[in-house]
């Protein structure tokens, strides 16, 4: 999770570099679905990086 992939486990930090993989298509914070990687990096960007401070999302896979 956040993968349709059942077999992908992928754990979310609340602080330090989050990875989010090209496969995650699911917010792992708030579960909202996101057709592509990139708009859900955008929503973490731009939602949850205020409610954790010290998190960062990494800009590649």
């Amino acid at each position: 999770m956040p993968c349709t992939n059942e077999n992908h486990s992928h754990a979310w930090v609340t602080e330090g570099s989050l990875t989010i993989e090209r496969c995650e298509k699911i917010c792992g914070f708030c579960k909202a679905p996101f057709k592509h990687a990139w708009f859900l990096r955008r929503h973490v960007n731009n939602v949850h990086v205020k409610q954790y401070p010290n998190l960062k999302v990494d800009e590649g896979w």
